[in-house]
């Protein structure tokens, strides 16, 4: 499986947990919705923090595989952690019973799959 398809198939299964979550919003099941969400944001979280993982044990390593140019992607990897982190209190609260807080997770969440979905089929290199 190439990235390309990896990237596709993330793209599809978010958007299948996002409209999932929108659907239990309207039947009024709002802790399905915010257990959904979260899923979403926990898969958002995860990628970025490898990469910040992976740069952290070893910067010179990061820099001799994936280039200096790749050291460009950090701050991008930053903010997207701390927009999952945002996510995933939203959840908590919105679970907890704050209905109004389950707004910033599905915009969030929304915004991701976006960039996932331009990623997968708009976005491609060609060497």
């Amino acid at each position: 499986m190439t990235t390309d398809q990896l990237v596709a198939l993330l793209a599809w299964c978010g958007l299948a947990l996002w409209v999932g979550a929108l659907a239990s919003v309207i039947t009024r099941t709002h802790r399905i919705a915010a257990l959904l969400n979260a899923i979403m944001a926990l898969l958002s979280l995860i990628m970025p923090s490898i990469e910040l993982l992976k740069w952290r044990t070893d910067p010179s390593a990061y820099v001799r595989q994936y280039g200096p140019a790749a050291l460009r992607q950090l701050p991008v990897d930053g903010v997207t952690i701390a927009l999952a982190c945002i996510a995933l209190l939203g959840c908590a609260l919105a679970y907890r019973g704050r209905r109004l807080w389950a707004i910033v997770p599905f915009l969030v969440n929304g915004a991701f799959l976006v960039v996932l979905f331009y990623l997968a089929y708009f976005f491609h290199l060609q060497f």
